[in-house]
């Protein structure tokens, strides 16, 4: 049975956020709670702390084995900017004391996989810091009002959304 806190979790940060915990439910079924500030599924709950936090406390079996080399890819308004489609980062979240950061990727700049990164499995709990330097794209933001992607689109200043 798929489980719908994930989505509901995204849910809960895209609507206003009501400070303080509110007791009744906007939404019940047999499968979870929706209230103004949370999602509660069975023992699980997920609260919007803000607008731009959500913390939960969801654990999925399926996470027990997951490898601790990460792709990722960063956008600029959800769309595949950053660089070529299938060009990603790598990153080896591998850490014994389950905390780890990457090094300064900048935007539109491949980090690629380390070739002597110990690879394993993702510890339960472990925090991943990830460091982005967007100094161009704001530059370009700041100077011009677009920025020009790897495929020559423009990405215009007033279009950003961003979490402020």
């Amino acid at each position: 049975m798929k489980s719908f806190l994930p989505f509901l979790s995204s849910f809960i940060v895209s609507c206003l956020f009501v400070s303080g915990q509110n007791t009744m439910p906007l939404w019940k079924t047999s499968r979870y709670t929706l209230y103004a500030d949370r999602v509660v599924q069975d023992k699980f709950t997920a609260i919007a702390r803000s607008a731009t936090e959500l913390v939960s406390d969801y654990k999925s079996g399926s996470n027990n084995f997951k490898p601790s080399m990460i792709p990722f890819k960063f956008s600029i308004n959800g769309k595949d900017n950053e660089m070529v489609s299938g060009v990603d980062h790598h990153f080896n979240a591998y850490s014994e004391n389950r905390e780890i950061q990457t090094p300064l990727i900048k935007f539109g700049s491949q980090l690629p996989a380390k070739k002597d990164a110990k690879e394993t499995f993702l510890k339960d709990g472990t925090k991943l810091k990830i460091k982005l330097a967007m100094r161009e794209v704001l530059s370009a933001f700041k100077t011009a009002g677009f920025y020009i992607t790897f495929k020559g689109d423009k990405c215009m200043k007033q279009n950003l959304n961003a979490f402020t």
